[in-house]
């Protein structure tokens, strides 16, 4: 049996999940009380993105292991892909409750909390991930924008620094970082590390939008008109991406596309809380 559900892991990690649900299935067969068959099979669901069906896997894992750290994990980021964000936090929770080992599940939760504008909290639990992976970028890139969105830019700036450094091919984290250099008052130093950003990813709509603002700080209007241009294609061509890529400091994760509210600020970045990159465009050009 345990032959069974283990080989069953090793097809989900060779991302033949068909194969797998056949061993887990067959694991179960012979000793139904097995979370691991349960969560193994959940995952190969996940992976054809048959969500309720890995739901109702996770579930029974849980129901048979109520301490299975990766089984809430696992259920957290299933309810997540449904866009279930309290399911998937109370899931998180109680995964790092049960193994304070479990790097990822730290790292999603706090994700979660920066996401719903829990700052702090979000800190505790990416500074709890980086202990026990000092060196992910991953992790490290959504710290310095949870820095970022408190207006510690100092920190922000050290964490982005390291991520790039150790992924120098993830264009959000280098948008992010030029989302810093704009609000320290260095458009030219934003522009420089957006041309980085755009280059890794041509498409990448938020860029054009920091950069709109660059171009704008400098005086360069017929430059930025261009850029906001870019960014409304992207907002248009994939809208769900752009909404992925800005950094959550906005309401509700909410996107509006370009104009002037009563006040003269871009509808773009109206939600920024504390961001001053719009006072005065009115009068700039």
């Amino acid at each position: 049996m345990k032959a069974y559900y283990s080989r069953g892991f090793v097809f989900n990690r060779l991302e033949r999940p068909l194969r797998a649900i056949e061993d887990f299935n067959q694991a179960i067969l012979l000793d139904p009380d097995v979370a691991e068959a349960y969560l193994g099979r959940g995952e190969s669901h996940a992976a054809l993105n048959q969500i309720p069906q890995a739901l109702e896997n996770y579930g029974e894992a849980i129901r048979q292991d109520p301490g299975y750290a990766r089984a809430y994990y696992s259920r957290g980021n299933a309810y997540a892909s449904l866009g279930q964000a309290h399911r998937a936090i109370d899931d998180w929770e109680n995964a790092t409750q049960a193994d304070n080992q479990l790097a990822p599940a730290f790292y999603r939760l706090g994700e979660a909390y920066r996401a719903a504008a829990h700052l702090r909290r979000a800190l505790g639990s990416l500074n709890h991930a980086l202990r026990l992976k000092p060196e992910d970028a991953a992790i490290l890139a959504s710290r310095g924008a949870t820095y970022a969105q408190l207006g510690e830019f100092q920190s922000a700036t050290a964490d982005l620094d390291e991520a790039i450094r150790l992924d120098p091919k993830h264009a959000q984290t280098h948008n992010n970082r030029a989302y810093i250099a704009l609000n320290l008052g260095q458009p030219q130093q934003a522009i420089n590390i957006l041309n980085t950003a755009i280059a890794l990813d041509p498409i990448a709509g938020p860029a054009y939008t920091n950069q709109g603002f660059a171009h704008h700080r400098l005086g360069r209007c017929d430059e930025a008109v261009q850029d906001f241009d870019q960014a409304v294609e992207s907002i248009t061509q994939d809208f769900t991406t752009y909404r992925r890529w800005v950094l959550p400091t906005m309401a509700g994760s909410s996107i509006a596309l370009p104009g002037k509210t009563s006040t003269g600020r871009s509808l773009l970045c109206r939600g920024l809380a504390g961001c001053t990159l719009c006072e005065g465009l009115p009068t700039l050009c």
